[in-house]
């Protein structure tokens, strides 16, 4: 069994995760800010043996090393590290009309911290035979469609590419998730959400590398994929489409 450690575990991909990894028998390190929701999502697993809860902002760089030395020092080691914790705002919002302390807000939670979180596990993943970091990258990072968040989740595909050249040196396999639209509660405002995949389609793939090994990129749902495809090939094609798509949805709004 492994010892795995989640940011952002008090919601939404992340406590799914929490919950399917808990079922399988592996130990866990949560880290979020709610801490009512991560002791109530301790008292659903019935595992409160195998799980360290932390109270953790990683937006604050010394929250992280926090979290990577509270698991080291209760399991021993860290198999493997989730970087989940993201933060978005809402569709309707121009990014550029956001507060300079929002922008700065969601690059330090869905970007920096990711990028300091290597430094702050790599002595205690190291003391694993089979170390991994997994990010939860996003489909907006393959297609941009929301500024700042997009701009963080091409980020981390950069993050996660490089990652996997420089720390397998260090024997540390590195891979990416990234979800397409899922139920949790980034999207809780979108019009479309009742017709959204929940977030277990995505928990199934972190099982899957947590359990055996990492791979390159995984996106999901698999449909996906189309878009992706289209928007290396086209991507003028992909403008007209999703600005005809924006144009429709203003109109919808009154904002035509």
């Amino acid at each position: 069994m492994a010892v795995v450690v989640i940011t952002g575990a008090s919601s939404g991909i992340g406590e799914a995760t929490a919950k399917a990894l808990a079922a399988r028998g592996h130990s866990l390190t949560l880290a979020a800010r709610r801490l009512d929701r991560l002791q109530q999502l301790v008292r659903e697993t019935g595992a409160a043996d195998r799980i360290l809860i932390v109270p953790a902002d990683v937006a604050e760089p010394a929250a992280l090393k926090a979290v990577a030395d509270a698991a080291g020092e209760r399991f021993g080691h860290i198999d493997v590290w989730i970087n989940n914790a993201g933060v978005s705002y809402p569709d309707r919002t121009p990014w550029w009309e956001l507060p300079a302390e929002r922008v700065d807000n969601i690059v330090r939670v869905n970007f920096t911290a990711p990028i300091l979180s290597v430094g702050a596990a790599l002595p205690w993943l190291k003391k694993s035979k089979t170390p991994q970091i997994i990010n939860i990258g996003s489909v907006s990072g393959f297609v941009a469609v929301k500024g700042i968040y997009s701009a963080t989740k091409f980020g981390i595909r950069g993050l996660t590419e490089a990652m996997r050249r420089e720390l397998a040196a260090e024997g540390i396999s590195t891979s990416m998730v990234s979800p397409g639209y899922v139920r949790t509660e980034l999207t809780a405002n979108r019009d479309s959400v009742a017709n959204m995949p929940g977030p277990e389609i995505v928990v199934k793939e972190i099982v899957n590398l947590v359990e055996h090994g990492a791979r390159r990129n995984v996106v999901v749902p698999g449909r996906y994929r189309v878009p992706i495809w289209l928007n290396a090939l086209w991507p003028g094609l992909v403008d007209f489409a999703l600005g005809r798509q924006r144009k429709a949805a203003a109109k919808s709004h009154g904002r035509a």
